[in-house]
């Protein structure tokens, strides 16, 4: 993404949101603390934009904190075990297989009602993959209704 500013002779300039220093990106006021589980390609660049806009993003995986790889929390992302990084959180953000989401239900389940809860995950069965048909998706039912569940 990129932002014009004007420089002090007041020619405008178009730079990367990477290159501003955070001052001027942020407002301080609005930053969130965040919760991330799952660091894939779409994990990795959720938990590097929102750090580096400066967020408090917790990031997570089935693996360990051990695991997560240093480009992820290159803009200031901390790696946590799962369970710590939905805890004390304003979102919480999983970016993980969709036939995964079973799995964390009962972690999700402890966050409080006013947590934001999103999902980044799409439902997209294949033969031969991880993730069979999901009954209720195939019969019509909204895959982030199936999710809430």
């Amino acid at each position: 993404m990129s932002v014009v500013r004007s420089d002090v002779a007041g020619v405008a300039q178009a730079r990367s949101v990477a290159d501003l220093p955070l001052d001027d990106m942020v407002d301080k006021d609005l930053c969130m603390n965040i919760g991330l589980l799952g660091v894939g390609a779409i994990g990795k660049t959720l938990g590097q934009k929102l750090s580096a806009a400066g967020h408090d993003v917790k990031v997570a995986n089935s693996r360990g904190p051990e695991t997560i790889d240093a480009d992820v929390l290159s803009t200031g992302a901390r790696a946590v075990p799962v369970t710590e990084a939905v805890k004390d959180v304003d979102v919480v953000i999983l970016s993980i297989p969709l036939a995964r989401i079973p799995d964390v239900a009962p972690l999700i389940a402890t966050v409080p009602s006013e947590t934001v809860v999103i999902d980044t995950s799409n439902y997209v069965p294949f033969p031969d993959s991880e993730l069979d048909a999901v009954e209720a998706i195939e019969a019509g039912q909204v895959e982030s209704l199936w999710v809430s569940e």
